[in-house]
């Protein structure tokens, strides 16, 4: 509200409670920062003053200089918003202005340098917290727009840059891998030629990721290897500790528990020095999915515990959904079946709920594993047929693999109902099954860089040695060693 223009205006509080108590102003606490009040017009008022500024001339000095108030609070709060729940609160009572923002930019023909800059910079605003919050699948159509003509001459190169770092990050929740993996390229690309060490590295942390999920762990290697340098070049010690806890997740894929270990707690220790929290509790569940593997029960629940609680104040529920995830999973093989599909059910609530789709495969597959090990086939078979849908002409390498694992569980599982109604020999169908088994577990030929073998499947992803666990274990059960 700017009163500076009426010298005889009183205090803008005096004037905000005054319109109020001619109900031309209604408020209400807002959602996020439920102690602090929000006033706005009532929708006749507004569409009255909205013709009203139209015919004034006034509008686009007055939208400018809203832009200009929007996009400065945003340039201190998007800072720390993935770090601090209040910020995050803060910036996220703000979307309307910031949407606003942004339909007003992309909505300029032709578009123009003015126009571009300001729609990049409104969803760059808004990215703290669609990222995390969700949903995931309108945060990328509003990314898609706002890039559209983000390479006309005179647009912030750098601008550019951390808009496809977003939209690539934002294509990998939702499952599109090749998509996600040209945008941190060209990310990667602007952030060499700015010299923006930052972008650099978030930029080969985010392709060292991909690699990583299509199964390249020795391009995931470098990749993470030129993060840590260009992060350690400024220094920036927030960067320093996401990039240590992606190499730990990478040792842990590998099946290397003790290095896996010291790295992430590296990274818990640097990202709690430095108040990370949403990033401490995805580094401190990763440590307690390895000190599981290392028979270390107890801990990793207190890992995991604290985990959610961190995942809770920063309002990221995904992570929150992924634990739940990993209880699922060490049920399952626990055998306690009807708990596993309690907690694949909540992670897949939590999953939907911010519309993060890749994962939503995963445990879409775990989900089926577990009713056909229940003798559930129906609902089994609905389920996996629902991942593999989803997972049709998908890059992710890993996640396919998985597919067919529990796709394997299904088959054992309709073997057994066979054999129960006399209808034939059991092992006369297990043939496949056991040969997926070895292909997971088999090296592959010798190479100069290899010359015992490929790494098998199984050494280097978590996921697939996890779900090879399961189908052994399931198999095992109707079929003991002798």
């Amino acid at each position: 509200l700017d009163l500076s223009a009426y010298p005889e205006a009183p205090w803008v509080m005096d004037a905000v409670q005054g319109l109020r108590e001619k109900s031309l102003l209604r408020s209400q606490p807002a959602a996020d920062l439920p102690d602090e009040p929000r006033f706005g017009m009532y929708l006749s008022i507004w569409e009255y003053a909205h013709q009203k500024l139209a015919a004034s001339g006034m509008a686009e000095a007055v939208h400018a200089r809203h832009a200009a108030y929007y996009l400065t609070l945003s340039e201190g709060l998007a800072k720390g918003a993935l770090t601090n729940s209040p910020t995050m609160c803060r910036l996220a009572v703000e979307r309307e202005n910031f949407l606003e923002i942004y339909h007003r930019a992309v909505a300029v023909s032709p578009a123009t340098i003015e126009s571009v800059t300001r729609s990049l910079q409104a969803v760059l605003a808004l990215d703290p917290v669609h990222s995390v919050k969700g949903p995931f699948g309108p945060h990328l159509q509003l990314l898609d727009q706002a890039l559209r003509h983000s390479d006309m001459p005179g647009v912030p190169l750098r601008l550019r840059g951390w808009a496809l770092d977003a939209r690539g990050r934002c294509r990998r929740l939702l499952g599109q891998m090749a998509e996600c993996l040209q945008d941190h390229q060209a990310a990667l690309e602007i952030a060499t030629s700015t010299g923006d060490k930052v972008l650099e590295g978030v930029s080969c942390q985010m392709l060292g990721l991909v690699n990583q999920n299509m199964g390249h762990l020795d391009v995931a290697r470098q990749m993470y290897a030129r993060a840590l340098a260009a992060v350690r070049s400024m220094p920036h010690l927030p960067y320093e500790g996401r990039i240590l806890m992606a190499l730990g997740y990478l040792h842990l894929e590998e099946g290397k528990l003790s290095e896996a270990l010291e790295l992430l707690t590296q990274a818990v220790t640097l990202l709690n020095a430095q108040g990370e929290i949403r990033f401490e509790g995805i580094a401190l569940s990763h440590r307690g999915y390895v000190l599981l593997e290392l028979g270390q029960q107890d801990e990793a629940h207190r890992c995991f515990d604290r985990a959610i609680q961190l995942s809770r104040e920063a309002c990221d529920r995904r992570t929150e959904g992924l634990i739940y995830g990993t209880y699922g999973d060490e049920a399952f093989l626990e055998g306690r079946l009807d708990q596993a599909l309690l907690y694949y059910e909540q992670t897949l609530t939590l999953l939907r709920e911010v519309d993060e789709r890749r994962f939503q495969d995963l445990y879409m597959c775990r989900k089926g594993g577990v009713l056909a090990a229940m003798g559930q086939l129906a609902q089994a078979e609905e389920a996996l047929e629902q991942a593999g849908a989803n997972l049709s002409g998908s890059i992710d390498a890993v996640f396919q693999t998985v597919m067919a694992i529990h796709a394997a569980q299904l088959q054992l599982a309709r073997a057994r109902a066979a054999l129960a109604s006399g209808g034939g020999d059991l092992t006369a169908r297990l043939g496949h099954i056991r040969s997926l088994i070895q292909d997971c577990e088999a090296t592959g030929p010798a190479t100069e860089e290899y010359p015992e073998g490929l790494p098998s499947k199984v050494s280097q992803s978590d996921e697939v040695r996890l779900s090879v666990r399961m189908l052994k274990q399931d198999l095992e059960r109707f079929v003991p060693t002798r």
